[in-house]
């Protein structure tokens, strides 16, 4: 999974050098645009684990005449669990970890000159919630169950706009940081339980490539 969101990274900035350039303008046009990307995350919460997957990211943000932008968003990542609660996941069962991410993200485009390149820096805090809904086996003896729980992200951004026309332009960005998750919840469909001293404070990161088109030019 994170090999096809690495190609599809690598697919879009190639897709750039076949793109002749546009009259001069700036990167990141002020006013208000819609954003979608597609790409890899990784957010473990089981201890000593790492799990990734895909992950598709909806925002809508505004950019102001300095270069600073104010993002928010949604994201909903599908990871490969190897274990959930201490029990490996056998390669025969596909089911997903689901990923739900609501975010906030304050950024700051270093060119917002007259150029078709323009590298950001930012953040991102945000709210998470997962899921993964455990199948029953019978060797280990496990009773069918979800699993899931809530917590942050904080996490630092890092990105590359690169302008195709006076309005789309392509973004390419990186997120590192940390998930501190809360407990973890087990529903069997009868009782919900908590697992005491199950949460995690574990690293996170995402690499993501996509569009962003100004619907509503600045003054």
């Amino acid at each position: 999974m994170i090999r096809r969101a690495t190609a599809l990274s690598f697919l879009l900035v190639g897709l750039l050098a076949i793109v002749q350039a546009a009259p001069a303008q700036e990167v990141a046009l002020p006013g208000v645009a819609v954003a979608g990307t597609i790409g890899a995350l990784s957010v473990s919460p089981e201890f000593d684990s790492r799990e990734w997957g895909i992950s598709y990211e909806g925002a809508i943000r505004y950019t102001w005449p300095s270069g600073f932008q104010l993002q928010a968003g949604v994201s909903y990542s599908l990871v490969d669990p190897e274990e959930v609660q201490g029990i490996p996941v056998p390669s025969s069962i596909k089911e997903k970890r689901e990923v739900l991410n609501v975010f906030v993200d304050p950024r700051l485009v270093l060119n917002m000159g007259e150029s078709s390149f323009a590298p950001y820096v930012g953040a991102r805090v945000g709210y998470l919630h997962h899921s993964y809904n455990l199948p029953g086996s019978v060797s280990p003896p496990v009773l069918p169950a979800t699993i899931n729980g809530s917590g942050w992200i904080i996490a630092g951004n890092i990105g590359l706009l690169v302008r195709l026309s006076h309005s789309l332009a392509v973004e390419v960005n990186g997120q590192f940081g940390v998930a501190p998750l809360g407990d973890i919840k087990v529903d069997d469909g009868n009782v919900e339980d908590t697992i005491a001293d199950s949460g995690t404070s574990t690293f996170t990161g995402a690499i993501r490539a996509g569009l962003s088109y100004t619907i509503i030019p600045g003054s």
